[in-house]
């Protein structure tokens, strides 16, 4: 399938942290982008399949992304801004 996403954790697993949850969030963004280009060279993939691909990566640009971008900057930002450290201001 074009759209599929890494299974959740199970059950004996331990909780996620903040930065598992950080990570997970950059991973659905590698995941959407790898979709988007996968969509480009759809060869072999259903209509129904094409359109539900193109509609989960649009609703994620449109949505999800926006959201984490405003966690980042709500959350993030001022914490590792008051670090001082050139590297990360850089970055």
């Amino acid at each position: 399938m074009l759209n599929q996403i890494t299974p959740a954790r199970s059950a004996d697993q331990s909780p996620e942290d903040a930065f598992d949850l950080l990570l997970g969030c950059h991973q659905r963004i590698r995941h959407f982008t790898a979709t988007a280009a996968k969509l480009a060279h759809a060869q072999g993939a259903t209509a129904d399949e094409i359109r539900m691909a193109a509609a989960s990566v649009h609703r994620y640009y449109s949505v999800s992304l926006p959201l984490h971008e405003a966690d980042e900057e709500d959350s993030l930002r001022s914490r590792l801004d008051a670090l001082g450290d050139q590297r990360v201001q850089h970055a």
